[in-house]
């Protein structure tokens, strides 16, 4: 275009001169208007998806420690729950799980490196009754495997109970074992006292743990339990204080 014309202008041009000139005026309007909204796009569109982009980089450096963690562990003939401590103090993973758990005492070696936690629990506890599963922030917890029945029992009807452990005081009892007698089925319960388990219809459920006595109560008829542990006196009361030490009577 070699002059410009104010919108005036151009209204008067319109109006006065042939069919032809006035498409070509209304053909360069267009034309501008487009090139006008195009250039607009092209600064906005690259700007947005720097954002887009921005936030997802955010996204993946404040997640990259639980999603990215891998876990190295060279060792040899150290218990399963030396290695556990390992991994514990080399990572952002925490255990938990009852000490009188069996197996966590079976002497292992061990060498893998960047592998995931899935990886390196399932070469730890390869060969020993311990389950795991992975809960929220990290925590891993440590269950009886449950056992792989090869008669009648394994075609018993399943149900799905659930219930709280506490103590005299009401307080929960955590890592409580939670087991169907006479098997391996069997859990721990939570920071909460709380447990959850497949069970047959039928059987009797015994809950344990370290100073208390144990209880056993009927599967039957029952899908919610409520049970109380007593402290165990008994053992209590073998222990007599001698000056700054102790011993059993």
């Amino acid at each position: 275009m070699q002059g410009t014309y104010p919108l005036s202008g151009i209204k008067n041009k319109l109006r006065t001169e042939p069919t032809t000139i006035r498409a070509q005026f209304i053909n360069t309007l267009i034309v501008y208007k487009s090139m006008k909204f195009e250039w607009i796009r092209r600064l906005l569109v690259p700007k947005k998806r720097q954002s887009v982009a921005t936030c997802l980089i955010l996204f993946i450096l404040l997640h990259s420690t639980s999603v990215f963690s891998q876990i190295t562990v060279n060792v040899t003939n150290q218990s399963i729950r030396n290695v556990l401590k390992v991994i514990e103090n080399a990572s952002d993973y925490k255990f938990f799980f009852n000490n009188d758990l069996a197996d966590l005492d079976k002497n292992i070696s061990l060498s893998i490196t960047d592998a995931s936690v899935d990886t390196a629990l399932n070469e730890i506890l390869k060969g020993t009754n311990i389950a795991y599963r992975e809960n929220e922030n990290n925590l891993i917890v440590l269950t009886v495997k449950p056992a792989i029945q090869a008669d009648r029992q394994q075609e018993q009807q399943k149900k799905s109970i659930k219930g709280v452990v506490t103590d005299d005081l009401g307080e929960p009892v955590i890592g409580a074992n939670v087991v169907v007698k006479g098997t391996t089925n069997g859990t721990i319960t939570d920071f909460d006292g709380e447990f959850s388990l497949e069970v047959p219809d039928e059987g009797i459920l015994k809950i344990s743990y370290i100073g208390y006595l144990d209880k056993e109560v009927s599967l039957a008829n029952t899908i919610v339990f409520s049970i109380t542990l007593t402290e165990d006196t008994q053992r209590l009361d073998e222990v007599v204080v001698v000056g700054y030490g102790s011993q059993k009577r």
